[in-house]
């Protein structure tokens, strides 16, 4: 029954080779003692020369690692596997925004990059506090971006974060690069003070590159889901909320991204804006 070879017992030639001149040492000390004590000629034959050899061989076979396998450093065992797997593995981590990928060697710099390129998604979470930290993101690498996701918190009167995660926005200005889309996710109660998040939303308008820039409403009851019943009252007060708030988006965004259209369905209230028509 065949045993699946462990890392340990795999070897580098390198250490193959020192231990079977360790080996052949041994046996040439031992007929070298019995030719300076011997008073006749000495005869060795074959059968000594292997059985000796044999007899100091504690390891019943040695596996070598395979030549072909040149791993490269800071990539570490990342070069094993073949490269569709590293492309999945690239896009696990830049569609999580993990950036620093991309930066680990030359190899995975140029081909994550490669990746980024054809399917670049870059997500920015504003608002949510201190325990979730925005990779970060280099201008060079800013320029393969496709598809940026923004998630702001707008439960507040004030969206923490601005300061400090804005000025990303500003990496994705103009229209001198072909983007794709553009989502910008708003988490709010019904009755918030900042469903428009328009601290946010103002740093959207120079956006025009991307084919779509969306912003949608995720609304929620107070951080629960929405009771199954809810009076006109009710019902009144937080529809004029959600159509003033998207009415000022729209009304901020509007002049560089173009018109914008409405859409409601089972995800809920979208705006829609199409830069580059």
């Amino acid at each position: 029954m065949e045993f699946p070879i462990s890392p340990q017992t795999i070897l580098e030639f390198k250490l193959f080779k020192e231990e079977l001149h360790a080996l052949l040492d041994n046996v040439l000390d031992q007929a070298e003692t019995l030719q300076t004590t011997a008073e006749e000629p000495v005869v060795l034959d074959r059968d000594w020369i292997i059985g000796t050899l044999k007899d100091q061989i504690t390891a019943e076979k040695y596996v070598l690692k395979p030549g072909a396998v040149q791993v490269t450093e800071g990539l570490g065992n990342l070069l094993k596997i073949p490269r569709e797997l590293r492309d999945l593995i690239y896009g696990y981590a830049i569609v999580g925004g993990q950036t620093a990928i991309v930066r680990a060697s030359k190899q995975t710099h140029k081909e994550a990059s490669e990746l980024i390129f054809q399917n670049g998604i870059y997500r920015l979470v504003i608002g949510f506090g201190d325990d979730i930290i925005n990779p970060p993101l280099s201008q060079s690498l800013a320029k393969n971006i496709k598809n940026l996701i923004l998630r702001v918190n707008g439960r507040g009167f004030f969206i923490d974060g601005v300061d400090e995660d804005l000025p990303i926005l500003h990496m994705f200005d103009g229209s001198n690069i072909q983007r794709k889309d553009c989502v910008v996710t708003v988490v709010c109660d019904p009755f918030c003070g900042e469903m428009d998040a328009f601290q946010v939303v103002r740093a959207l308008d120079n956006l025009t590159g991307f084919e779509r820039v969306i912003l949608e409403l995720d609304l929620e009851w107070w951080g629960e889901p929405w009771p199954d019943t809810i009076d006109e009252t009710q019902e009144y007060r937080i529809w004029a909320r959600i159509n003033g708030a998207v009415h000022h988006q729209k009304k901020l965004l509007e002049p560089t991204l173009g018109t914008g259209s409405y859409s409601f369905d089972e995800k809920g209230l979208r705006l829609a804006f199409h830069p580059r028509k």
